[in-house]
């Protein structure tokens, strides 16, 4: 990461925040003695992340604030510029090039990932931390709990040991939670006992033993999930291909990005990329693809050497010719309610009668048009097996008038999800047989007592 120009030094930064009143003097002092201390000087910092953080920034030093270290994030170099602050902080100038995140609150996350061993140094040795941001955006959003997280981290010092030896930094980022973070990144497939000493812990029974934890690196693997080919709305003659490559363990993004391309007739397709902020999910859109008199196919390639997988492959898409209504692919999806989503070439009519057109299992469902897509929803049962037959009648009308000249029938597998109970919180399974008392209401009441809440 690279600092904007001007401003304090980051060392410089680190320095002042670190400086302590009366180094060498004694820690304990006396009613007589207190006179001598003077007042307290707390390392106080602000901060502010994207550009409404940024904004508050500009208002703070216009009015004056002292006793506090300034200090301004951002993804954009050219707002950055025009921020007054005694520190100013660029991140991610290789993912957004000194622009934006452009809403995108995971985009914002990546790039205080990508700067955050400076913002745990400059943090480090406030007293209090002040973080400001807009939640409405991207960059703020993104930046905002990287810092706060780095801001409430404390170090573990004899808490945990691994074996084999290998270098790492125990953490504790919250009250109940503890990250060993390795110095360098371990071998995939690789055993190793962690070994947890909770008597080193303050407030804990000393005569608790240690824990012993075996651990086995996770070993990488992908999945490839790719959607229908949709039309680009304001371009009737392109066509657009969205999927997601997961990853089972973070993958960096570059190397995400040169696992995957994508051509037509020969000619390199642009992709877009969209990354988690786990590093797990990486979302992406292939635009660009052309509809002519005779389309050729977009070909999608993936490799699995970059992010050290033994996995590639490819797959044809084939792209409907020039002015083509037709359906390019039907799915079934259970979020959040089971329904069938039909991908159609062209934009659909928003206005027109569906009635007698769409069935499933010899039913009339439920349709609702959303741009280029159909979503169906079944009245009726699905089989044993899940499976649905659906068939689209002819006649159904796209937004230029165009009618389905056949009818599009699949059989498809429309998985409904079982009921089921979660526990989101923590709580205590009481054993059988025994009888819990509680107060309610000033009173002692059995388990099995009804009470009005």
């Amino acid at each position: 990461m690279q600092p904007a120009t001007g401003g304090t030094s980051y060392t410089e930064l680190v320095d002042e925040l670190a400086h302590d009143v009366g180094t060498g003097a004694a820690t304990a002092l006396l009613n007589d003695e207190l006179s001598e201390f003077g007042v307290p000087n707390p390392r106080l910092l602000i901060i502010g992340c994207g550009g409404s953080g940024n904004n508050t920034m500009n208002r703070i030093t216009h009015l004056g604030v002292e006793g506090a270290v300034t200090v301004a994030i951002n993804t954009d170099k050219q707002h950055l510029d025009h921020t007054r602050a005694m520190q100013k902080l660029l991140v991610g100038r290789h993912i957004t090039r000194g622009l934006g995140a452009g809403g995108d609150p995971g985009m914002g996350r990546r790039c205080a990932e990508a700067g955050r061993d400076v913002i745990s140094r400059i943090v480090s040795h406030a007293d209090l931390v002040f973080v400001t941001a807009g939640l409405g955006g991207g960059t703020g959003t993104g930046i905002a709990p990287v810092v706060a997280e780095e801001a409430l981290e404390q170090p573990a010092e004899g808490v945990a040991r691994l074996a084999p030896e290998v270098g790492f930094k125990a953490v504790f980022t919250a009250r109940d939670r503890l990250e060993i973070r390795p110095d360098a990144p371990l071998e995939r497939g690789r055993e190793l006992t962690l070994t947890l000493f909770p008597q080193e812990l303050s407030g804990v029974d000393d005569g608790l033993p240690p824990l012993k934890l075996p651990l086995t690196v996770l070993r990488q693997q992908l999945s490839l999930r790719v959607d229908a080919l949709a039309p680009v709305d304001e371009a009737p003659a392109r066509m657009r291909l969205d999927g997601e490559l997961t990853t089972a363990d973070q993958a960096d993004p570059l190397a995400v990005q040169s696992a995957v391309t994508a051509t037509q007739a020969d000619r390199r397709l642009e992709i877009e990329w969209h990354h988690g902020a786990a590093g797990l999910s990486h979302g992406f859109r292939i635009g660009g693809i052309r509809r002519d008199g005779e389309p050729a196919p977009v070909v999608l390639r993936w490799d699995g050497e970059p992010l050290a997988v033994e996995e590639s492959g490819e797959r044809e898409y084939p792209v409907p010719a020039e002015g083509a209504f037709q359906v390019t692919a039907a799915r079934t999806l259970s979020y959040p309610q089971p329904h069938i989503r039909v991908q159609f070439s062209q934009p659909l009519m928003g206005s027109q009668d569906t009635a007698g057109l769409v069935q499933v299992n010899g039913e009339e469902a439920r349709v609702r048009i959303d741009g280029s897509r159909l979503l169906v929803y079944p009245g009726g049962e699905a089989g044993d097996d899940g499976s649905v037959p659906l068939p689209v009648g002819a006649g159904l009308r796209s937004a230029s008038r165009a009618r389905l000249d056949r009818e599009f029938s699949e059989d498809l597998v429309l998985r409904v999800a079982k009921p089921s109970v979660r526990f989101v919180g923590d709580g205590v399974i009481l054993p059988a047989g025994e009888t819990r008392g509680l107060r309610a209401g000033g009173r002692d009441i059995a388990s099995h007592d009804e009470v009005e809440l």
